[in-house]
């Protein structure tokens, strides 16, 4: 149980309590034998497997090892009003263990203070098995069955029974759709996610269900997010919301740091890279970026003498954008090019922008003593927000739709001491304090 007080001058008084409840399951005790022999002296050799007992034995048993489950049985919140706690709303929270293949909560039923009750119905990948069998037929099902997935939600139904009625309504669902990515080492993957869309409780839901591989699905369920397409590690490179368009998220430092979001465009269409770690985010490049130059957003850049950049894939029918931070004059070629923008100079980094139509490949390249930085690549629809970081530290950087850069400080322990503008102007300070707690008593 966990209880709050509230002073009331001086007087402390009930604010709110929590008490939990449990229970045991699948128990199972172990005995350890402990015997001597009738002449009172340690028989080493009796009750061994082909030992005889040559003497009188006296033997006893002792739960040595108790194994079982201890499951959470029902929660009562109560919240007392304030400055009196003899008055109190009180709801009650069962959880369910339906089904005797796992030990997770399949159902919750909680009565709120007008006597209305809430069920929520959860169903598991083992929730689908027929009754004695050991597979479903279907083959995701079937695939997280076998790797033990077997925690993961798949529908989650909530139904209301008002007060004196035996009938719920259904007001809310969400369904939990996975893949197998075959090209991953047939690795399950979140697929679609499905939201249940009415305008008011209904009696008539229809829940997820499967023949084989043919899905069977309430009519008005909404997808409300698809996972359109994974790297080679399981990172989400593209996944699209409802109603909106594709959002494309670039991967970098061995795939574990998100270098760049893209809103309204495919992973095709975009590339991206402040030359910091391994990756090359989508551009083609032979050098290795070095700190020579300096750096706009991270701490390298890339000497264009190295070699030029490339991008190929593109659709010639779409406009795009290709902007970055230069030392000296870069030169691009590939579609035709107009809208030429220079921008800025901070710290000897000058902006550059141009708009690129009809191209399917785009070069660029520059003298001897030319660096670049923070190359960027999308359609002209598209907004494409960058990060770079310090590994096991954090962010140090973020380069926004504007182009406008945000710099990030820590201080010798890793923890965030200043956040500053491109202007190195100070936006955010933070202080940490320390104090003995024996003090404060």
């Amino acid at each position: 149980s966990k209880t709050d007080y509230t002073d009331n001058s001086g007087t402390y008084t009930k604010a709110d309590e929590i008490d939990n409840y449990f229970h045991t399951t699948n128990r199972t005790v172990y005995y350890s034998p402990k015997y001597q022999s009738f002449s009172g002296l340690t028989n080493t050799t009796a009750c061994t497997p082909g030992n005889p007992v040559e003497t009188q034995t006296m033997a006893w048993f002792y739960p040595s090892i108790k194994s079982e489950r201890i499951l959470l049985d029902s929660t009562k919140n109560i919240l007392y009003q304030q400055g009196d706690s003899t008055k109190a709303v009180i709801t009650t929270t069962a959880n369910f263990y339906d089904n005797p293949a796992h030990y997770q909560v399949t159902r919750t039923r909680s009565i709120d203070s007008k006597g209305n009750t809430l069920v929520t119905q959860i169903k598991y990948p083992q929730d689908y098995l027929p009754t004695g069998n050991t597979y479903t037929g279907n083959t995701v099902i079937d695939t997280m069955l076998g790797r033990n997935m077997v925690a993961e939600t798949i529908e989650k139904q909530d139904s209301l029974y008002y007060s004196g009625s035996p009938t719920g309504y259904v007001n809310g669902s969400q369904l939990s759709l996975y893949r197998i990515l075959t090209s991953n080492s047939n690795t399950v993957v979140p697929d679609k996610i499905y939201k249940f869309d009415v305008q008011s409780p209904v009696t008539n839901f229809q829940p997820f269900s499967f023949s084989n591989n043919t899905l069977s699905m309430d009519s008005r369920y909404r997808q409300m997010i698809s996972f359109d397409q994974y790297d080679p590690y399981n990172n989400i490179q593209q996944y699209t919301p409802t109603d909106q368009d594709p959002v494309t998220i670039i991967w970098d430092y061995t795939n574990t740091y998100p270098i760049a979001q893209v809103k309204n465009a495919t992973l095709a269409d975009v590339a991206a890279t402040s030359f910091e770690a391994d990756g090359k985010g989508g551009w083609a490049f032979s050098g290795a970026p070095s700190t020579a130059g300096g750096a706009i957003t991270g701490s390298q850049s890339y000497s264009l003498s190295s070699g030029s950049i490339t991008k190929s894939g593109l659709t010639s029918t779409t406009k795009y954008i290709v902007s970055g931070w230069t030392k000296g004059t870069v030169t691009l070629t590939g579609g035709t090019q107009s809208n030429p923008i220079t921008g800025k100079t901070i710290n000897g980094w000058t902006y550059f922008e141009v708009t690129v139509t009809g191209a399917t490949s785009i070069t660029i390249s520059g003298a001897s003593g030319v660096y670049i930085n923070e190359l960027r690549l999308y359609p002209t629809t598209a907004q494409m927000t960058t990060y770079t970081y310090s590994p096991l530290i954090g962010m140090t950087t973020s380069c926004d739709a504007e182009n406008r850069v945000t710099y990030y400080f820590y201080d010798g322990l890793g923890r965030l001491k200043w956040v500053k503008d491109q202007d190195g102007n100070i936006l955010k300070t933070y202080q940490y304090h320390y104090q003995n707690l024996s003090t404060l008593y």
